[in-house]
């Protein structure tokens, strides 16, 4: 603001006659509404509400993009379709703006996930990537996806094995590989009962 005023002072001396006419006046910008707080945690019941509508679509999500994993499917058009179920799902819930008058935004806040066998997390390939080989029968498939509301995001994953007619592997083959998928299992859930504030 001086150094507009000095400017507009040193043009009003350029100009012939004291006449005050010929300086434009100064805009002085409205003072802004203060905005209210909105509250984001678990106190605030609508809070609550997104988060467990996030976590029911990306549980629909999940039980979806399981049934996909048969053999021969493409990895690509499994997280597709999956992708595609969110945004679905998400489009049909919260049409209108929230309080401040802003539309809410949803959808998928972490795109589906398929890691098969070694691949240990986070495979979501481009539509261009023809490297990944289908699915196979005994297929060990990590799946991964989120869904968020207005920011509020709900993550899960699941392992399966794809399943197979006739499998390739021998009945012992079957039960190690099943003991490790359970010893997984089991291991997740000891360290989430570790889990304890402070």
């Amino acid at each position: 603001l001086f150094l507009q005023t000095k400017y507009l002072m040193s043009k009003k001396d350029e100009v012939d006659g004291d006449s005050d006419d010929d300086v434009p006046e100064l805009e002085v910008p409205e003072k802004a509404e203060p905005e209210v707080e909105v509250v984001t945690d678990l106190s605030n019941p609508e809070v609550i509400t997104k988060y467990q509508e996030a976590a029911k679509i990306a549980q629909a999500a999940l039980q979806q993009v399981i049934l996909k994993c048969v053999p021969g499917s493409k990895i690509v058009d499994i997280c597709r379709f999956g992708d595609e179920y969110i945004e679905e799902k998400t489009a049909a819930i919260y049409k209108n703006k929230n309080k401040a008058g802003k539309v809410i935004l949803k959808g998928v806040a972490f795109p589906v996930c398929i890691s098969v066998n070694e691949i240990v997390c986070h495979c979501s390939p481009l539509e261009s990537d023809d490297t990944l080989a289908p699915l196979a029968a005994n297929d060990m498939v990590k799946i991964d996806l989120g869904v968020h509301i207005d920011g509020f995001i709900a993550v899960v994953a699941h392992t399966v094995l794809v399943p197979a007619a006739d499998s390739s592997l021998s009945a012992a083959e079957q039960q190690v590989r099943q003991k490790v998928i359970q010893a997984a299992w089991v291991a997740a859930e000891v360290a989430v009962k570790l889990v304890k504030a402070g």
